[in-house]
Formats: structure tokens, C-alpha cells, sequence
């Protein structure tokens, strides 16, 4: 897969910047500096280096190559549409210096057909742990953090014992339990005092599942206890702080929320008759929907408890300035740095690869490497992912149900190859 600009390839010595001399620019400008950041030695799917000759999109692509992009994306999403497996979607593709593809289509709510905007707000669910794991390595930046510390030293009141390390909880290898997060929601008018909820889960669920740092296991529990680390390292509630210090300085901070506005809320829908929606209706409390259409089932604005493991609620333009971010050589919200400690792929003890970073995933598209998230549950799934080697890094919010990551991959997969086939060749 190579892009109009020259290709170069990238050794295991490489890291963030570029050698002088590259090109630089889209639309047509061109200077002679660092054109993008690069990461080096990215684990392909069975672990080994990928991107040996890739090259970034620069000067060559042109308006018309990003004006296909979108045409194919948008004709992608609304055949889904169609088929009846997307009510309504946005998605945007961007590089540190703008937006090449920025969509939205479908409707907010299949009851009454209203269109789905650009600043219409979805939950973005575990997109938030990538939102999470910036802030606590912003924390780092700032001195009031420290990865190897123990969790105690910023949260005593769990029972997991001295061990655990504010690392392995952003890699998801603590060893804390992570119990169904079903009933982990509220809605609107609903009272709940979430500390409290915290500390009834850990009393339900005191032991460790694994020693510290010998298994990877996913755990919005983990996360949920991140939330008081951040709290407790900023000396500020957790919300405000993330809205503050990661999207105030990208100019998201009045886009995003820790809460459903409902000006400008979507209804999440789950497929009516699907094997997903019948679970999920069987297993879930009454509250949690509101009345159905012929085809799907409505699910009510619901407030998950812990806002770190999934807690925000935005549009996917607001999250596209803080992933255009991670791309520039030198990131307003991380040192170059932290930004190397938030992407390095991490391992469990014995030195097997977990398939993560820290609150990012690890994974590649037609063996070009990225760091993703993606978050689904009820009502709504998305994805985010940040490709180094291209420049390139993608949105995509939905208000449909998904809850495996699967599903959503291969949505993003899809999408995110068309940009890539549009504006490299």
C-alpha cells in the first residue's frame, strides 16, 4: 500500500518525527519538514514488525482524492442503511493538518426520521479507556502521576491488595475482576451516588482473578478505579478534568459530556427481532428502553455509572481534533514521550504480547499498522484508530448495538480502506 508521496521504510531505531527533507502538506502545500509522526515495529496480527514500505499521504493527494474518499464511504454506509443494519452514522477521516472526510448520514431516531447531524451527540462507550489513558499520561507529563505506582498510593479503599500498578490497570493486566457491567447505568431522574455503587462492586467482587501483570484481562472494573486515580493525581473531578485538560486544549471541551444532553442526544436502536436485541431486552431492566418501531427497539438515555470505562458522550467531529492531535510531531496534550508510553504495545510477565497498549488496542489493516478503540453497547458502537505510518487517523459513531469488538473491526475495516485505496495508490 503506497501513497503518492515517496516511500520510505521504517526500521525498529524509527520514532516520532520524520527525516528531514520529507514533503509535507495536502491540497497542494508543501514545505521541507517532518510531514507526520511515525511509529516503528508495529505488531501485525501474529506479532511480528509490519510496515516496512509505507508511505504517508502528502502533497499529491488532492481534493478529488479525499471528495472519492467520502463518495465511498457514504455510498458503504448508506447501502448498510438499507440492509437495515445502521439507523445513522459520522464518520471522519484525518491527518494532523485537516479533515480529508467528515460524514454524517442517516437519522437520530427511527420513530421520527429526524436527520442525524454533524454535532449530534452518540455514547462512545469504551472509546473513553483511549480518552482515559491520554489523561493519565498527561498526568505523567505534569509530575503528579506514576505509572508504576500502586493503586493504593491514589485510591487505598479497594481490597486487591499493594500490587496492583496504575500501568497494569490502563493495560488491562491487574488481574481485577471485571463482573457484566449490565446494570451499570442510570437514567435520567434516576438518584445514584456512584461512589457508593464503586464500593458496593468491589465489596461483590474482592479477589483478584490473576496475580498483578500475569494475564491480560479486559476490566471496565479497572478502569472504573482509574477514574479515582485520575481524580485523586489532578486534585479535580474526573469529567472536568478530561473535559479541561484533553478536549479544552484541542477546542472540543463544549462538544463532549459526561452525560446525555438530550438537545442534542441520539436514540440508540438495537435490531428488534435480532438474537443481540432479544438478549439484551431479556437480560436488561425495563427502564432502560422506550417504545419500539416495527424494526427496532429504542433504547432510553442511560448514564453508565463510571465515566472512565465508558462514559462519554460526544459527536465523532469532537474526538477528530484530539486524534489529529496524537499525529503532530509534537502533540499539544503529551510529550513525545508519554505519547511513546500510550502506544507501546504491552506484555503480560512472561513476556507474551497482550494485543494492547495502554487503553488502546494493537492491530493493522492490510498490513499497516494502528492504535484503536472500540466501544459498543446499548444503542451505540464506535471506533477510533490512529494509523502513524499513513498520517491518517479515523472516527466512526453509530447508533445501533454492538457488543463485540468484532463486529465493529470489521465496520471500521471496511470504511477505513476505502479512504486508504482513495488517497494511496
Amino acid at each position: 500500500m503506497n501513497c503518492r508521496v515517496s516511500v520510505r521504510t521504517v526500521g525498529i531505531a524509527a520514532v516520532y518525527g520524520e527525516p528531514a527533507g520529507a514533503t509535507h502538506g495536502l491540497s497542494g502545500a508543501l514545505t521541507e519538514v517532518a510531514a507526520a509522526p511515525r511509529i516503528s515495529a508495529w505488531p501485525s496480527a501474529s506479532g511480528g514488525e509490519i510496515g516496512q514500505e509505507v508511505a504517508m499521504p502528502g502533497t499529491e493527494v488532492r481534493a478529488s482524492d479525499w471528495a472519492g474518499a467520502a463518495a465511498a464511504v457514504r455510498q458503504a454506509l448508506a447501502q448498510q442503511i438499507v440492509a437495515g443494519t445502521l439507523v445513522g452514522a459520522q464518520y471522519l477521516a484525518v491527518t494532523a493538518e485537516q479533515t480529508g472526510v467528515d460524514l454524517h448520514i442517516g437519522v437520530t431516531d427511527a420513530a421520527t426520521a429526524q436527520p442525524l447531524q454533524r454535532q449530534t451527540w452518540q455514547m462512545a462507550y469504551s472509546i473513553t479507556k483511549a480518552v482515559t489513558a491520554i489523561a493519565a499520561l498527561r498526568l505523567v507529563d505534569a509530575g503528579a502521576l506514576s505509572l508504576d505506582a500502586p493503586l493504593s498510593r491514589y485510591f487505598a479503599e479497594h481490597p486487591y491488595g499493594g500490587a496492583v500498578q496504575v500501568r497494569q490497570l490502563l493495560a488491562h493486566t491487574a488481574g481485577v475482576p471485571s463482573p457484566a457491567p449490565l446494570a451499570w447505568f442510570t437514567v435520567p431522574g434516576e438518584a445514584s451516588d456512584r461512589r457508593q455503587r464503586l464500593r458496593a462492586l468491589l465489596a461483590a467482587s474482592p479477589r483478584l482473578c490473576a496475580a498483578p501483570g500475569s494475564e491480560y484481562r479486559y476490566s471496565n472494573l479497572g478502569y472504573w478505579l482509574l477514574e479515582e486515580v485520575i481524580e485523586a493525581a489532578s486534585g479535580m473531578d474526573f469529567a472536568q478534568y478530561v473535559q479541561q485538560q484533553i478536549f479544552g486544549p484541542v477546542g472540543s471541551a463544549e462538544q463532549t459530556g459526561f452525560a446525555p444532553d438530550a438537545a442534542r442526544m441520539a436514540i440508540g436502536h438495537t435490531t428488534r427481532f435480532g438474537l443481540t436485541g432479544l438478549v439484551l431486552r431479556a437480560l436488561t431492566p425495563r427502564r432502560y428502553w422506550i417504545d419500539s418501531t416495527p424494526s427496532w427497539r429504542r433504547a432510553a438515555p442511560v448514564l453508565p455509572l463510571g465515566r472512565a470505562y465508558g462514559g462519554l458522550f460526544c459527536s465523532a467531529a469532537a474526538l477528530a481534533p484530539l486524534l489529529a492531535d496524537l499525529l503532530q510531531p509534537r502533540p499539544r496534550l503529551l510529550s513525545p514521550a508519554a505519547r511513546e508510553q500510550l502506544f507501546a504495545a504491552q506484555q503480560i510477565r512472561s513476556g507474551k504480547p497482550t494485543g494492547d497498549a495502554l487503553g488502546w488496542a494493537c492491530g493493522s489493516l492490510d498490513r499497516v499498522g494502528y492504535r484503536g478503540k472500540q466501544g459498543g453497547g446499548l444503542g451505540f458502537h464506535g471506533n477510533v484508530r490512529v494509523y502513524p505510518d499513513l498520517g491518517l487517523a479515523t472516527v466512526l459513531l453509530a447508533n445501533v448495538t454492538e457488543v463485540t469488538a468484532g463486529p465493529i473491526d470489521q465496520r471500521s475495516d471496511q470504511l477505513d480502506r476505502l479512504v486508504v485505496q482513495k488517497i494511496c495508490s
